[in-house]
């Protein structure tokens, strides 16, 4: 199973998140709003032993909440993802990052990128000259975090959230 580990948001900052896609060109394949979330470590193929034994290391992990206020677009060229992503970076969501990422050290295919808090708005978008719309700061209030199990589908991906992490 490949598994990683995010933030996903919830009903309020999800209408958010899709109210600040659609101020951008359908250029590319739309993110479903199902899929929208913040990764925090991605793991890679899990076996159902290691699974186990990250859902328990994961459950001795104390999450301080905190609050993300998103309001900046953002362009990764490669694998061309548009994003949003937050206007700081708050020292909670660092130490979140660390913590998970301390759970991965021994998996040898977990994510080495430096972390880039976002959400992907769009995939395969284009490279584009157009300036990014205003857009109106929100805030999500973090009080949890989510172990995903990616779905591949003939048509993208499908996550489906194994467990949650208060």
């Amino acid at each position: 199973m490949r598994l990683f580990f995010a933030l996903w948001p919830d009903e309020q900052t999800l209408a958010q998140l899709i109210a600040a896609q659609r101020l951008i060109p359908n250029l590319g394949r739309a993110v479903t709003p199902a899929n929208m979330h913040l990764t925090l470590n991605f793991l890679g193929e899990i076996n159902s032993t290691d699974s186990l034994k990250i859902r328990e290391a994961a459950s001795n992990i104390s999450l301080q909440p905190f609050e993300l206020e998103f309001g900046i677009f953002g362009y990764f060229s490669k694998p061309e993802i548009l994003w949003l992503g937050p206007r700081a970076i708050p020292d909670e969501l660092i130490l979140l990052q660390k913590r998970i990422a301390k759970i991965s050290t021994a998996r040898l295919q977990t994510s080495r990128e430096k972390f880039k808090p976002h959400i992907s708005l769009y995939r395969r978008y284009p490279p584009t000259a157009f300036e990014y719309p205003a857009i109106e700061p929100f805030a999500w209030r973090v009080d949890s975090f989510s172990l995903v199990e990616s779905h591949r589908l003939k048509d993208g991906v499908q996550y489906e959230v194994l467990h949650d992490y208060y």
